[in-house]
């Protein structure tokens, strides 16, 4: 499994506080949340099946939290471009299945 260029390119512009010249959904999605005063509190790497990852956004409005399904290229692309750190979290299997341990 890989990410487009695309989403690569928009998680690496919202690490980096870039807005284009017209803002991208991801921008978008960002703002609609500060609107309506919600946080990102976590993304949850859920499940992988053929080749394909699966992940949960868990937001928080006031005292209510909402758990939405989105791509984990997404979910990451948006809570980058927050003012918070966001964790994210990976099912154990997955982890199992396809980590690597790197350091």
């Amino acid at each position: 499994a890989y990410v487009e260029k695309a989403q690569g390119e928009s998680i690496g512009n919202g690490m980096n506080g870039i807005v284009g010249i017209r803002p991208n959904s991801h921008d978008i999605a960002r703002d609609l949340l500060d609107a309506v005063d919600a946080e990102i509190l976590m993304v949850k790497i859920t499940k992988l099946e053929n080749s394909t990852y699966f992940s949960k956004m868990i937001i928080m409005r006031g005292s209510k939290i909402i758990s939405m399904d989105a791509r984990p290229s997404d979910a990451i692309a948006i809570a980058a471009r927050t003012n918070y750190e966001v964790p994210l979290l990976f099912n154990e299997h997955v982890l199992e299945t396809v980590g690597k341990k790197i350091c």
